[in-house]
């Protein structure tokens, strides 16, 4: 019989240490000895055991492949144990095992897990498919299964840790050109790693952003700061396969692309922009940067524009005009300067109102709400005065106790006839699950008195298939059951919105919303002039002080497109 050996880490680490390959080969080696097989080949590689698209094992297989039914064939794949063989679970490891059983090649570990395949019908000189089976498959599967839950165990706890602690303002990798990693023991998160100033490199970082915030061109930078003698960090080169030293790299010249890659990262101003920040920038902990933030924007000139606000948070704009940069934006229509802007209608044409600042003969401006749509004559306001009389008019919006009353009575109802629906969905549901998890009980039962084997596995693949449906059902039936929504709280929300509806209409900080609510308490959206006379069109639910005397059909309305 003909061996190879596939001895596998995870982590170049583990080789650079140099305590698991060796180990791996060792052991193997000593196997095949006992085995009485011949050594063909040794692959070592350091590989993800977890993904399904391990580069370096098709390499294997596709030796092997390529020797089938020639003397070169290949017999057997040892490995230590089948956690160097793959931690994808026990379905990718039998579906491995199976393309690999297909080109002629057993897997074998040193463990002795992997067993040898029985023919069940051997003493009487037959074998089909299904008389084929390896009593130790249950077994390999269980590992492989737990090898996938160990990995998804490690580096949930290792990955949410390393999330946590960089939204923290933590480092968490190598340290990018001019800075350096530096341990830290801090009171509530243990030891932590954060940044600081390479003395060595830190010089040539803060002069091509000084440089470049003065407007000096990038290859005139690179022509200075290589006459300076700056060479790019050495680093120790390793194989692509087996992360063995090959030597070095690095060491040479600056070159404009690597000050074009440096001079957008805001780390050199002492913020954290990554995906595991999602992307919004956060300060790091105890490092203020090599540059301050007005050299940063100066040297990107809006490419990465970062402006730091009162409560020391930071916000990150990308490729905006440098040329506007400290001019406020002036078309948006979401204006936080203009609030009401697109929840008011021009009282000439009836089409949503603009709004600008208009700026003096003295160069003062002046904010105003208006319209000359269609060439009609131009209605305008003063942001102030409008501003007084959207919050005035929301201000009245008061409703009485009877109303409340009402509206509760209203909303019962309304409740109870949609909770039958639910409560119907949520019986079945459970009905169901009851009636399975009784089939899965016999068949279960069956299986333990029946003598027949090709009966039994086909028992137990029904069962491992009802044991699937169970939990689909479960999960269908807690999803019907949390439709149930709590009708007091439901109920406590509409009062609040009736009885606060300043509090929830005036949101500046949130137009889109604002606009939606609005939308809710007026049939129309009004003119300034409507909120001052107060003949504003309202929903029926809504009503100014004084005009409570409702009936409880005048709470009803038609479904539209829309239901209200």
């Amino acid at each position: 019989m003909r061996a190879i050996i596939l001895a596998r880490a995870s982590d170049p680490k583990q080789v650079i240490r140099g305590d698991t390959l060796e180990d791996q080969i060792f052991l193997c080696k000593k196997f095949i000895d006992m085995k009485g097989w011949k050594l063909v080949e040794v692959f070592p590689c350091v590989e993800s055991g977890r993904k399904s698209e391990k580069e370096y094992f098709w390499k294997i297989f596709d030796y092997c492949k390529t020797r089938r039914g020639t003397q070169e064939r290949i017999d057997y794949l040892v490995v230590k144990n089948l956690s160097r063989f793959t931690r994808g679970g026990g379905a990718e490891y039998l579906s491995l095992k199976k393309q690999l059983a297909e080109i002629g090649v057993k897997i074998q570990d040193t463990l002795g897990t992997v067993g040898e395949e029985v023919n069940t019908l051997a003493d009487l000189g037959f074998e089909y498919d299904w008389s084929k089976q390896s009593p130790t498959e249950a077994n390999e599967v269980s590992q492989a299964e737990g090898n996938l839950q160990y990995v998804r165990n490690q580096l949930t706890q290792m990955i949410s840790g390393c999330i946590r602690y960089l939204n923290k303002g933590y480092w968490n990798g190598p340290a990018p050109y001019g800075l350096a990693n530096k341990k830290i023991e801090t009171q509530e998160d243990g030891i932590r790693n954060i940044l600081t100033e390479n003395e060595k490199e830190s010089h040539y970082i803060k002069r091509i952003f000084e440089m470049r915030a003065k407007g000096v061109s990038d290859p005139e930078i690179v022509e200075s700061i290589n006459k300076m003698g700056f060479k790019t960090r050495l680093m120790v080169r390793r194989d692509k396969r087996t992360k063995v030293k090959i030597g070095t790299k690095g060491g040479v010249n600056l070159t404009v692309k690597k000050i074009q890659e440096w001079i957008v990262n805001p780390i050199y101003c002492g913020v954290i922009v990554a995906k595991w920040t999602k992307y919004q920038p956060v300060k790091a902990m105890l490092f203020d940067g090599l540059v301050d933030i007005e050299t940063f924007n100066s040297a990107n000139k809006g490419k990465v524009y970062i402006n730091k606000n009162a409560d020391n948070s930071f916000v990150v704009k990308h490729n905006i005009k440098w040329s506007n940069i400290n001019q406020p934006d002036k078309r948006m229509r979401n204006n936080p300067l203009y609030p009401y802007k697109s929840i008011l209608l021009c009282p000439v044409c009836r089409k949503e109102i603009k709004a600008s600042a208009s700026t003096g003969h003295l160069g003062v401006k002046y904010p105003t709400y208006h319209c000359d749509r269609n060439h009609h004559k131009r209605w305008h306001e003063t942001r102030e005065n409008v501003h007084k009389i959207v919050e005035s008019f929301v201000e009245r919006l008061k409703f009485s106790k009877e109303f409340t009353t009402l509206f509760q009575e209203v909303f019962m109802e309304s409740w109870q006839e949609k909770r039958k629906v639910t409560m119907i969905d949520s019986e079945k549901a459970e009905s169901y699950v009851a009636e399975l998890v009784v089939k899965r009980k016999n068949i279960l039962e069956t299986i333990k008195t029946t003598e027949s084997m090709s009966v039994k596995k086909a028992l137990e693949k029904e069962f491992e298939e009802l044991d699937s449906e169970i939990d689909s059902a479960k999960n269908n039936r807690n999803k019907v059951e949390e439709k149930e929504l709590n009708v007091k709280q439901a109920l406590r929300y509409a009062c609040y919105l009736m009885e606060h509806p300043k509090e929830l209409l005036i949101n500046k900080d949130n137009m889109i919303n604002q606009r939606y609510i609005f939308g809710l308490v007026f049939d129309t959206l009004p003119t300034v002039d409507e909120l001052v006379s107060g003949t504003a069109k309202l929903q029926p639910i809504f009503q100014l002080k004084g005009n409570e005397n409702m009936s409880k059909s005048d709470l009803v309305q038609l479904v539209g497109v829309e239901p209200t």
